[in-house]
This record gives structure tokens, C-alpha cells and sequence, in this order.
């Protein structure tokens, strides 16, 4: 199995969970994406610093602690170190520090700023950081991701980069993400389509909160709850990440692409079932469906079969009333479960307002760089970034 790498900034999960720094739009977006990779992954790779800085003071009593530090002095450890340096720095240095501004990525949307790239580092003790400081900041970045791309193009790692530093990723590799957030990510769309037509009826506007995030907030009442609240909530996705991890090992061993591929049409197959069957009867019909995938698989002693069996369609309606109890579907309906308990959640301002308190600080201009941000990659990239806001 490949091993997952985190290209998200640390400092900012640092600053959301330490119950002091400033929350804004840019802070909120990592931390989402942060949640997102604890809960959905066995484990992720970070470089050991910021586990010692960053993260260890907060999850140090998971017992299934999912973060890995990378090979230190190795050359991808280094190129990710760069990486989570310069996002810093680039969201330090935009128009308004520590917000979210698409003129903070004037590198990659302007072709000609390149070429005006200082040749020595521009900032000087004392100094505002100014848009020089920002360029050589950019060029930073677009460097460490060449050389992250670089060290780990014949291995079997994945990168997954973080909101921020997207853009930049997708100007060089096109693919990321990992089997288990693409298989949430098709549910949480489901998700995002309804709040958002909700939301434009709503003054004052909010921002978008993934289901993951606000299930989390759901259940916190102050920025302490967050750490053991996140733990809590991936504990009841263990058994969702059995499967995707037996499905990938599935996948490994398989000796020939003809095997890969329909393999790989399996979890394919499963996503457009669970979303098209989740999207139309939000309440127990998945269940009951997913239940009747199970017991014909079990009858053949064969779980791994739940992937490819018709019965995502063909129920066995005597017993699928009871069959989520007897057969314990957690490990396949966790994560619809967060997507329901997040329908049933309340107001995301509300939410946001009531942990966060006098820190939540984000504006509406905030929110609409965002949203330029998103439009700009879907229109370039065909790539819909999971974006909050």
C-alpha cells in the first residue's frame, strides 16, 4: 500500500486548536482539510518537526495516533519542510496577513510576476512583508513541490496537498487524493449542494462547512473539546478504513491490469451506488440497502464482495430491518452516518460562532477570494477543490 503525504500546514492546525490564535477563512480551511486526513486515514506522514511542535501536544493519547513522521534529512522530508515553510509565509505575507486573498498566488496567476522574482531574500527585520517578499515566497513553494514530485516519482507514496498550496501542486501533477477522501468526497458533494441552496436564503451569509468539520464542531463547546472530539470521531470510522485498506490490499496483489482495473471499477461502482441511493433517500434506504449487499456477500463467505454485488439493488427485505444491528454495519455505513448527523446539525454559524468565539474572525471578502480561488482551478483544472467558504 502507498503511503500518504501531508502537504498541510502546520502551524495553522496549531493555531485552531490552541484556543488563542486569530481563526480565520485561511486557518479553517487547513484545519478542515487536517480533519478530513485523521478520520478518513490509517496513517498520513508529516515531517517529525511539526509532530514535535505542532501536533503531538494534542494527540499524544490516541491510541491509534495516525501520524507518521518522515525519514529525516531525506530529501522528500526536506522538500515537504519547504513546502509547509512557505504556505506559512505566503499566508502571512498576503494583502491582509493571516487571510485567504488570491493575490497571494499572483505567481502562478500571472505569468509575467515570475520574471520579477528578487534573486536575494527581500525581507529585512521590522519590515511589513511586501509583494517581492511574497513572489520569492511563491517561487519557494513551487520549487519544494518540484522537488516533493521529484523524490517520490518512483515510489509509491501519494501527496496530498493541502487547499492552500493546491494551485501551485496542480501546476505541475494533476493527480491527488487517496481511495478513502474521493469515496467521502462524492457524499460530501451531496452535502455541500443542499446547505449551499439553503444558505443563499439565509443574512448574515455564512461560510460552508464540510460534514466531517461539522460533526466535530457539533460536538465541541469550546476549542479544548476539538483534539479529544477529533479523536472520538475517528474511532467511529475504524471499521470504514478496514475496508478501503482491504480493498487496497486487494488491489496490490492483484497480478494482472485486467485484475487492477476491475478492482478498481469495484470502488467506483460502490460510489455511484451509495451516492445515488444516498442522494434520493437520505434516511434508513442506504442502510437497508447496504445490508442486503452484506448478507449475500456473507453468504458466500466473502465480504470482500460487497463491492461488485447487484444487491446494492436488490434488497433482501425480510430481514434488512435488522440487519444493520446483527451484522455490524459501521465499517460500510460510518461514514454515511457523519453525513447524517451533519444534515441534523445546526446552524454552521452558529457552530463556528460558539467554539470560536471573539476569535472567529472572517469576512465576507474573505469568503469571496475563496470562492474566486475555487473557480479559477475548476475552470483551469477541471478540479473542484474541497473548499469550505
Amino acid at each position: 500500500m502507498s503511503n500518504t503525504i501531508s502537504l498541510i500546514s502546520a502551524i495553522s492546525i496549531d493555531f485552531v486548536l490552541s484556543g488563542e490564535a486569530r481563526v480565520s477563512l485561511a486557518h479553517l480551511v487547513e484545519f478542515s482539510h487536517f480533519v478530513d486526513l485523521y478520520v478518513l486515514e490509517d496513517k498520513f506522514y508529516v515531517t517529525p518537526s511539526s509532530i514535535k511542535v505542532n501536533y503531538f501536544k494534542y494527540f499524544s493519547n490516541d491510541s491509534h495516533y495516525p501520524l507518521r513522521p518522515l525519514r529525516e534529512n531525506s530529501p522528500l522530508e526536506d522538500a515537504v519542510f519547504e513546502i509547509d515553510d512557505e504556505t506559512m509565509w505566503i499566508y502571512n505575507a498576503a494583502p491582509k496577513n493571516f487571510t485567504f486573498s488570491t493575490e497571494s498566488y499572483e505567481f502562478w496567476l500571472n505569468e509575467s510576476s515570475r520574471r520579477e522574482v528578487p534573486q536575494k531574500y527581500p525581507y529585512a527585520p521590522g519590515k511589513p512583508y511586501d509583494r517581492a517578499f511574497l513572489l520569492y515566497a511563491s517561487q519557494g513553494l513551487h520549487s519544494g513541490i518540484e522537488k516533493a514530485l521529484e523524490a517520490v516519482s518512483q515510489s509509491k507514496e501519494t501527496l496530498v496537498p493541502s487547499t492552500r498550496n493546491l494551485l501551485p501542486f496542480l501546476s505541475v501533477f494533476h493527480e491527488f487524493d487517496t481511495p478513502a477522501m474521493r469515496l467521502y468526497r462524492s457524499l460530501a458533494d451531496i452535502h455541500r449542494v443542499n446547505v449551499q441552496e439553503v444558505m443563499t436564503l439565509l443574512r448574515p451569509r455564512s461560510v460552508y462547512l464540510p460534514p466531517l468539520l461539522t460533526v466535530l464542531l457539533k460536538r465541541c463547546k469550546t476549542p479544548s473539546d476539538l483534539a479529544p472530539r477529533l479523536i472520538e470521531l475517528r474511532s467511529e470510522l475504524q471499521d470504514f478504513r478496514n475496508t478501503v485498506s482491504a480493498w487496497l490490499n486487494r488491489l496490490d496483489q492483484a497480478s494482472s491490469m485486467k485484475d487492477k482495473f476491475a478492482i478498481s471499477s469495484e470502488l467506483q461502482s460502490a460510489t455511484v451506488s451509495l451516492t445515488t441511493k444516498y442522494s434520493s433517500e437520505r434516511n434508513t434506504g442506504i442502510y437497508k440497502e447496504l445490508a442486503g449487499a452484506i448478507i449475500d456477500a456473507a453468504e458466500e463467505g466473502n465480504l470482500t464482495k460487497v463491492f461488485t454485488k447487484p444487491t446494492f439493488t436488490l434488497i433482501k427485505r425480510g430481514i434488512t430491518d435488522i440487519a444493520p444491528e446483527l451484522l455490524n454495519l459501521q465499517r460500510f455505513t460510518g461514514i454515511t452516518r457523519i453525513i447524517d448527523e451533519a444534515f441534523d446539525s445546526p446552524d454552521q454559524r452558529y457552530l463556528l460562532s460558539r467554539v470560536f468565539g471573539d476569535r472567529l474572525d472572517i469576512s465576507q471578502k474573505e469568503i469571496t477570494e475563496l470562492k474566486k480561488y475555487q473557480k479559477f482551478m475548476e475552470t483551469k483544472y477541471g478540479v473542484l477543490p474541497p473548499l469550505i467558504g
